[in-house]
């Protein structure tokens, strides 16, 4: 999994629009990918359905890898499959419609995926409620995926608003 992470980084940081028929009359010759022929397709793929947030592939690859490394078990039954799907959903569509109105700049950084799911949320539920909805998924898919407890996020909020309503509530006399 490890080689497979840096393969997919090195595809994805060296993607280039240019080195695709998709997307042009005239490809680079030669392909500037650092992979190659295969980094130029597998990135554009990958740029094409979720756009940044294609970056979460090798991220996946690198936490399985590292738990590989540590001998520790990393099943990938229906739960951690159905949290990668959250997690690229709620990705892509954050990335599509975080300070972003553009419907092309929009497909850049989400994908299509992103834009399709983004603009049925925002259609339903408003931009705030896409945020909240998608926000939401993001959040409840890092159990699923990496096994990581969101329960100390919550504390960590709570901490943070705690100090914000103390910061609030104290002002200097000169402000008053």
């Amino acid at each position: 999994f490890l080689s497979l992470a840096v393969l997919f980084v090195l595809s994805l940081i060296s993607y280039s629009p240019d080195d695709l028929t998709w997307y042009t009359t005239s490809t680079n010759i030669p392909v500037r990918n650092y992979i190659n022929i295969f980094g130029a397709y597998l990135s554009g793929a990958l740029y094409f359905a979720f756009g940044h947030a294609s970056y979460l592939v090798p991220l996946m690859c690198l936490i399985f890898s590292l738990k590989w490394f540590r001998k520790m078990e990393a099943p990938l039954g229906w739960s951690r499959i159905v949290g990668i799907v959250i997690a690229f959903l709620s990705l892509s569509s954050f990335l599509a419609i975080f300070l972003v109105e553009s419907n092309a700049l929009r497909f850049y950084r989400g994908g299509i995926v992103g834009l399709v799911f983004s603009d049925f949320l925002i259609k339903y539920f408003g931009k705030i409620g896409a945020y909240v909805i998608v926000l939401s998924l993001g959040l409840l898919s890092l159990p699923l995926v990496a096994e990581i407890s969101i329960v100390p996020l919550f504390s960590l909020l709570k901490a943070a608003i705690f100090a914000m309503t103390k910061v609030k509530q104290w002002r200097p006399a000169s402000l008053q």
